[in-house]
């Protein structure tokens, strides 16, 4: 069963770090003002929850296409655990909605406040490509 979007913004309140927190609350915001339906929300903002466990630090701080690929890789299985290779799916899943996060930082958040703006060099990793499936 789905998660609710309650339920995923509770979990996004309670990380640990408090930046991240914020800042996913505040993508949010902004993913309701672009009519994206909740279970979408939901489903992006629970990868980005995982995603910054992960990365344990601010999800400003990441500026290595490395860093996202470690997440990503974590999602592999071997071929005994998953014979057709359904990994690729939520790998490339994964990976649009980082992007997602990380393009709506890039393009909006840097206009808005130039503070916030660490990413330098964005585009490198943003370009990162679909693993294809055999089929």
């Amino acid at each position: 069963m789905p998660t609710r979007l309650k339920d995923t913004l509770e979990k996004v309140r309670k990380l640990d770090n408090k930046s991240n927190s914020d800042f996913l609350i505040e993508f949010y915001e902004y993913l309701k003002t672009v009519r994206i339906s909740e279970r979408y929300q939901s489903d992006i903002l629970k990868v980005l929850v995982k995603f910054s466990e992960f990365i344990d630090d601010n999800l400003t701080s990441v500026r290595k296409k490395e860093q996202v690929l470690a997440f990503l890789n974590t999602k592999i299985k071997k071929r005994e655990e998953d014979p057709d290779e359904r990994w690729i799916t939520i790998w490339n899943d994964y990976l649009w909605r980082i992007k997602y996060f990380y393009r709506w930082f890039h393009n909006i958040k840097k206009n808005e406040d130039k503070e916030y703006f660490i990413l330098s060099d964005i585009s490198s990793w943003v370009l990162l490509h679909l693993f294809k499936s055999k089929k």
